[in-house]
């Protein structure tokens, strides 16, 4: 419901950066867990200047990617939730 992102984007940024936690967790085979990998994070704008961001995430086992909407400018500062209403990953 915050428009479409699925044609007419465009490059805005590009960033890089790293994560590097240590933890431990109970009941697993496993106990103490260092978990390393690297994030890229790149923002598009559709047509009306609406950001959105795809932050990927690439450990040794695992890849993941998340979508970030930027807060929007004209009366949305609140916004607390979005409506996804088609998926075109």
């Amino acid at each position: 419901n915050e428009g479409d992102f699925s044609s007419g984007m465009s490059y805005v940024e590009a960033s890089e950066s790293t994560v590097d936690k240590q933890y431990v967790q109970e009941k697993i085979k496993r106990s103490f867990i260092h978990y390393q990998a690297n994030t890229l994070t790149y923002t598009m704008e559709n047509g009306n200047k609406h950001r959105i961001s795809v932050v990927f995430q690439v450990s040794n086992n695992d890849i993941a990617f998340r979508y970030e909407l930027a807060p929007m400018t004209v009366r949305r500062e609140d916004r607390l939730a979005v409506v996804v209403e088609k998926e075109a990953t």
